[in-house]
C-alpha cells in the first residue's frame, strides 16, 4: 500500500512534465507564426508602400461662379430713387430698365445747355452764310430736325433768320450810299470833261483867230487891242479848261476813296463774322461735350441691365432711398453661361500646379456617398498670388472647367453659382514610401545645407 501511494505522484509528476513540453512546444508554433504573420504583413506593406504609385494632389477650397463673372451694376453720381421695376430673382434682358431715379435736376441742366448748344448752331449757320456771301441761311439737319419738338431751336432760327436779312441790309445800305456818291460824281466827272473838251475845241478856235489877227497886225493892219481882246480871252478859256481838269481829277479822287470805304466795309464785315465764327465754334465745341455729359446723366437716370440674367444682390427697397455716388444698386448672373469652379490653390501647392492638369471635384454640403467625384481640368491660375478679403490667406486663383460628360453621368445633379466644392488638382504620382519620407528627406537636405 505503502509503495503504491509513492508510486502515484511519480506519475503524476511525468503527466506534468509532459503536458508541460506540449504546451511550449504549442506556444513555439505560435509565436513562429505571428512572427511570420507580421513579418508578412510588414513586408507586403514595406512593398507596397515602395511600389504601389498613389496619385498626389493639391486639395483646394473652391465655389461655382459663372465663367464671366456676375455683373454688378453701379450708378456714377448716385440719386434719388423714383422707381423700383424688379425684385430679387427676377429674370431680365439686356436693356430692360430695373431703377429709375429722380431726374428733374439733370433734365434742367441738360435743357439749358441744349438751348445754348441750337443758339450756337444757328448763329454759327448764320455767319457761315455771311461769310460765303450767301444769299439764305443754310441751317444744318440736327437743328432743323429739332425745331420739329423744340420751341427755343425754332425761334434761334427765326431770330438768326431776322439778324442775318437786317445785317445784310445795313451793309447793302451803306454801300448803295456810297455807290450813289460814286455815281454822282462820275456824273459830275462827265459833265466836266464835257466843259473841257468844249473849252479845247473853243481854245482851238481861239488860237486860229488870233494868229489870224497877229499877223494882220504885224503887217499894220490889224488893231492891238483887238490881239490883246483875244489873247485874254484865251487865256481866261485856258484857266476855265485847266479848273475843269483839276476838278475832274479831285472828283475821281473822291471815287476811289468811296471804292476803298466800300472794301473797307466789307472787310471790316468779314473780319468780324470770321471772329464770330471762330468764337461760335469754340463755343460749340465746349458747349457740346457739356451737353452730352448732361445728357449721359440724364440717360443713366434710367439703370439698365448690362446684359441677360437674374437679378441677385437687390440694394435699392425704399421708393425715395438716397443712391451714394458709384453704389451698388444689384448684381445680376448672367445666364446660360459655362460655369466652372473658381479654386484658391494654397501658396506651398503652387509650385506643382498649372493649366492643364486634371482635376477632381466634390460639391462640400452634399452627402458625399450620394455625391460622384466630378471630372474636371484646370484652365487658369493667377500670375500672382491674391490675398481672401475675409480670412487674409494668401492664395492662387485657379479655374477649373468640369467636364460635361461627368456631369451626366451624375444624374440629376446640377451646378448652381455660389455652390461650395473642394477640389483635388492631381499634380503627379508617389509611392506611400516617398510620402512618409518626404518630410524627413526635407528636413535632413536643409539641415545639410544650412551653416
Amino acid at each position: 500500500m505503502k509503495e503504491l501511494m509513492e508510486a502515484r505522484p511519480r506519475r503524476l509528476d511525468v503527466d506534468s512534465r509532459a503536458r508541460l513540453l506540449q504546451i511550449n512546444r504549442e506556444a513555439r508554433r505560435l509565436r513562429i507564426a505571428g512572427m511570420a504573420t507580421v513579418a508578412i504583413f510588414f513586408g507586403g506593406f514595406g512593398t507596397w508602400a515602395a511600389v504601389a504609385p498613389i496619385s498626389s494632389a493639391a486639395v483646394a477650397p473652391g465655389v461655382v461662379v459663372v465663367q464671366s463673372n456676375r455683373k454688378t451694376v453701379q450708378h456714377l453720381e448716385g440719386g434719388i430713387v423714383k422707381e423700383i421695376l424688379v425684385k430679387e430673382g427676377d429674370t431680365v434682358r439686356q436693356g430692360q430698365v430695373l431703377v429709375r431715379l429722380e431726374d428733374t435736376q439733370a433734365r434742367a441742366s441738360a435743357q439749358l445747355l441744349e438751348d445754348r448748344y441750337w443758339t450756337g448752331r444757328a448763329l454759327e449757320a448764320r455767319l457761315v452764310a455771311e461769310r460765303d456771301g450767301a444769299d439764305t441761311i443754310r441751317f444744318p439737319d440736327d437743328l432743323v430736325a429739332a425745331a420739329e419738338h423744340e420751341p427755343a431751336a425754332a425761334a434761334m432760327m427765326a431770330t438768326q433768320e431776322h439778324l442775318f436779312q437786317s445785317r445784310r441790309e445795313a451793309l447793302q445800305g451803306q454801300i448803295d450810299i456810297l455807290r450813289k456818291q460814286i455815281q454822282e460824281q462820275e456824273e459830275q466827272i462827265a459833265g466836266l470833261d464835257a466843259q473841257q473838251k468844249a473849252e479845247a475845241k473853243q481854245l482851238a478856235y481861239f488860237k486860229d483867230e488870233l494868229a489870224s489877227t497877229q499877223a494882220l497886225y504885224d503887217k499894220g493892219l490889224g488893231i492891238k487891242s483887238r490881239l490883246m481882246a483875244l489873247k485874254r480871252a484865251g487865256a481866261s478859256l485856258e484857266g476855265s479848261r485847266a479848273g475843269h481838269l483839276a476838278d475832274i481829277a479831285r472828283t475821281r479822287q473822291a471815287i476811289a476813296e468811296a471804292e476803298l470805304k466800300i472794301l473797307d466795309l466789307k472787310n471790316q464785315r468779314m473780319n468780324e463774322v470770321l471772329k464770330d465764327l471762330h468764337d461760335t465754334q469754340a463755343d460749340l465745341s465746349e458747349i457740346g461735350e457739356r451737353l452730352q455729359a448732361a445728357r449721359d446723366v440724364v440717360e443713366r437716370t434710367e439703370i439698365r441691365a448690362p446684359r441677360d440674367g437674374v437679378v441677385v444682390g437687390l440694394q435699392v427697397h425704399t421708393v425715395g432711398g438716397v443712391i451714394p455716388p458709384g453704389g451698388s444698386v444689384l448684381d445680376i448672373v448672367p445666364q446660360d453661361e459655362k460655369l466652372i469652379i473658381e479654386a484658391q490653390v494654397r501658396t506651398e501647392d503652387i509650385e506643382s500646379v498649372h493649366s492643364g492638369l486634371r482635376a477632381e471635384v466634390r460639391l462640400v454640403g452634399s452627402n458625399p456617398r450620394d455625391t460622384p467625384m466630378l471630372d474636371g481640368r484646370v484652365t487658369y491660375v493667377s500670375a500672382d498670388r491674391l490675398t481672401d478679403p475675409q480670412t487674409h490667406m494668401p492664395y492662387y486663383k485657379a479655374n477649373v472647367e468640369v467636364d460635361p460628360q461627368s456631369l451626366k453621368r451624375a444624374g440629376d445633379l446640377k451646378l448652381y453659382p455660389g455652390m461650395p466644392a473642394e477640389v483635388m488638382i492631381v499634380t503627379g504620382k508617389r509611392t506611400p514610401l516617398e510620402y512618409f519620407l518626404h518630410p524627413v528627406t526635407y528636413g535632413l537636405e536643409r539641415a545639410l545645407r544650412e551653416r
